[in-house]
């Protein structure tokens, strides 16, 4: 497998690499890295927010978007569940 993009998490003091365009959510559970949710992953529970601290995302799908309205997240909220990894990225997280 060719890693090309790395997830810091500083709060863990743990890195994860993976390749561009996988699912956050994906990459985070793949790594063993507790990740909030009920829904494995449907984008229906809203529990696995992540706050993005360096880099970017993927813009918004149709359903992050409308679940970043309904939930009236903050601009470096993101979805971890609806988006994919498109640079190296920094993240936390309220429950880490």
């Amino acid at each position: 497998m060719f890693y090309s993009m790395r997830i810091l998490l500083p709060q863990l003091n743990k890195s994860v690499d993976v390749e561009k365009g996988t699912s956050l959510f994906t990459a985070l559970k793949t790594a063993r890295v507790p990740l909030a949710s009920s829904c494995n992953g449907e984008g229906i529970c809203n529990k696995c927010i992540v706050r993005l601290v360096a880099g970017s995302l993927a813009e918004p799908n149709a359903l992050e978007q409308k679940l970043i309205e309904k939930f009236e997240l903050e601009a470096d909220q993101r979805i971890s569940c609806q988006c994919t990894v498109t640079t190296d990225l920094t993240l936390t997280t309220t429950y880490w």
